[in-house]
């Protein structure tokens, strides 16, 4: 039985999946930095490990010890006000972060699963799906 790695694993995104079933049988385990929000939810099944995806050499020995078939990397500093201040900690924490968690990957040969939010409307809309913003030409 394989395994898999959700990165987030306790966060606004990652905290919703049925995470036993995306392991397939096979254990799940959940990374989870608790400096960036408390741990929101984990499913019983799911072992949760501390986790700062800055911190290569910490992912890449819990990638190697847990083997994962499929990583979800849902982890991401998502505060738009600490992105503001603190752009460089932002792509560290994102950009770098990523890098780090395809590095591991590659090393178990892992596949990755990137999953983001990123298209939020802003404003006031109508309906969905919310347009795409009108560019000036």
């Amino acid at each position: 039985m394989s395994s898999v790695l959700i990165t987030g694993g306790a966060g606004f995104i990652g905290s919703n999946p049925p995470h036993p079933r995306w392991a397939g049988g096979g254990e799940c385990h959940g990374g989870h930095n608790p400096s960036h929000r408390q741990a929101v939810r984990v499913a019983d099944e799911a072992e949760l490990h501390q986790l700062d995806l800055r911190e290569a050499d910490l992912l890449a020995t819990l990638v190697e010890r847990t083997k994962p078939a499929t990583i979800f990397h849902l982890a991401a500093q998502a505060d738009v006000r600490r992105a503001l201040e603190d752009p460089v900690y932002d792509a560290d924490v994102n950009v770098i972060g990523t890098i780090n968690v395809l590095e591991a990957a590659r090393r178990v040969g892992a596949r990755v699963v990137f999953t983001s939010t990123g298209g939020a409307g802003h404003g006031e809309h109508e309906g969905l799906p919310v347009p795409r913003p009108q560019t000036s030409q």
